[in-house]
């Protein structure tokens, strides 16, 4: 073994006494000598050089000179020449290599029986010139699963964000409070004074929530059962705060390159009314997504989770806050053209909204903004060709802002019809894009506009029917969402 500086030795002679001559039969010797080179860099340059040869009886003689099977140089040299002429080759190595092997050798063939003696050498010499050589770029082989695994993952980022959970809010768990109902006891602000301050009951407390809401492009459904039965003043020391739910969402979307997919998630949470106006919790999700471009043949689908704390308050009779924040984990496959791999991802999210509440009469005007970013860190992986997808870090952010205003009108049967318009704001920055297949797949910083419209229908039993249809996607050009939701309330007491 040898690293570069060490080659600088004396020349190296073959001849008829060398230690590794072989004689096959009585017409043909070979000798052959190798140098073991180890830790040669990229910028190392070797040189290997036949100084000097002759022959003395006229037999014909090959020589060569090669690099781990790679030849040099080399030549078969016939009588009458009895001096062989000298020759000079370099290699440069391609990257940094370690036990390399340089093969010097020479065949001697002779006529008839080899004389006695059989005069003959060749000398050679082996150079090596640190930092001479030249630096070898490789351009290492692109999967064509990477393109794919990153549009997916930054698809699910705006999916997360957009249909995030509706139900852990106070202006859903009372629906009332944007028509003036309760002002007087439940907002922060009528609690300013501290001799006020207790911990009261909630009216829902011991309720069953379930929340069944779907989005498609197509038809959708958001169906929501909660049960508010009047219930005695609790005894001492028998109040409970505690309130469970559930709620499911479903997507269909489409895009530019024949790109379609699907999205569904779900959520389940317990919170605590700890104040009249204050409400904290703790929700888990379990998501899955399903996302197929068409252009590349490529198929990928993944399964995560996330969980966290939330909190929500009237801040004053006419102003919500409400704040979240989520961490969790995925795995996913990928499928392009019959490439396939595997990836894991994990994943965390913040958001806080403000919700605010403006009537005259018989028509409200709820404004909302709220503030939300997603960041998911990919694990690098192999795919089933071999080929390394390096690990990245996909995240988005959103700000999301517009009004909703809605008219009621009473019936003369008590029945409450309350149509509403809402128009939304959505912009995004700190997104990730992606090139597939030529067309550029971006959540990146832009502006885009949606637009819902529904109708509420209230009875005097307390069972009421929301329904919305939404578009999303003005403003910008091959993506757009259309859903629907129909949210009812049914009383269960």
């Amino acid at each position: 073994m040898a690293d570069c500086s060490a080659l600088n030795t004396t020349p190296i002679t073959l001849r008829e006494d060398d230690g590794t001559l072989t004689q096959q039969g009585a017409v043909l010797v070979i000798a052959e000598h190798t140098v073991t080179v180890n830790n040669l860099t990229d910028l190392d340059l070797v040189t290997v050089q036949l100084t000097s040869g002759f022959v003395g009886v006229g037999p014909t003689i090959t020589i060569e000179a090669a690099v781990d099977g790679n030849v040099l140089f080399g030549g078969t040299h016939a009588p009458p020449l009895n001096v062989i002429p000298a020759q000079t080759a370099e290699y440069d190595p391609p990257g940094p290599q370690t036990g390399i092997s340089i093969v010097l050798r020479t065949t001697v063939q002779f006529a008839s029986a080899a004389p006695s003696p059989a005069e003959w050498d060749v000398n050679y010499r082996i150079t090596c010139a640190p930092n001479s050589g030249t630096t070898t770029t490789t351009t290492p082989p692109t999967s064509p699963t990477s393109g794919p695994t990153t549009a997916f993952i930054s698809e699910r980022a705006n999916r997360l964000l957009e249909e995030s959970p509706d139900r852990p809010r106070l202006v859903r768990k009372r629906l009332e409070s944007l028509w003036g109902g309760g002002e007087a006891e439940s907002s922060v602000s009528a609690y300013a004074d501290p001799r006020r301050f207790d911990l009261k009951a909630s009216r829902s407390g011991g309720s069953a929530y379930v929340s069944l809401r779907s989005l498609s492009s197509v038809n959708a459904a958001d169906f929501i059962l909660a049960s508010e039965p009047p219930i005695p003043e609790p005894s001492p020391g028998s109040e409970s705060c505690w309130d469970a739910w559930a709620e499911a969402h479903y997507m269909n979307f489409q895009d530019a390159g024949d790109r379609q997919g699907n999205f569904a998630v779900g959520y389940v949470g317990i919170d605590c009314l700890v104040h009249p106006a204050i409400m904290v919790g703790f929700l888990g999700q379990v998501d899955w997504m399903d996302d197929e471009i068409g252009n590349v043949n490529s198929d990928t689908d993944g399964l995560g989770w996330m969980a966290g704390p939330y909190a929500t308050a009237r801040l004053t009779p006419n102003l919500y806050f409400d704040i979240r924040a989520a961490w969790g984990q995925s795995d996913n496959d990928v499928n392009v053209a019959g490439v396939t791999g595997s990836f894991d991802t994990t994943r965390w999210l913040v958001s806080g909204q403000l919700t605010g509440n403006l009537r005259h009469g018989d028509i409200r005007v709820t404004p909302e903004i709220s503030l939300s970013y997603i960041g998911e860190d990919q694990d690098g992986y192999i795919d089933s060709n071999g080929t390394t997808v390096s690990s990245r870090n996909v995240g988005l952010g959103r700000l999301r802002f517009g009004p909703e205003i809605s008219r009621r009108y009473q019936m003369a049967s008590g029945i409450i019809i309350e149509p509403h318009l809402a128009l939304r704001g959505l912009w995004d920055f700190d997104g990730t894009g992606v090139t597939v297949g030529g067309i550029n797949y971006s959540q990146a910083e832009g502006f885009r506009g949606m637009t819902e419209i529904g109708f509420i229908v209230q009875r005097p039993d307390d069972f009421n029917i929301r329904a919305v249809f939404k578009y999303d996607g003005i403003g910008v050009s091959d993506y757009n969402a259309y859903g629907g939701q129909l949210w009812i309330n049914v009383p269960l007491n």
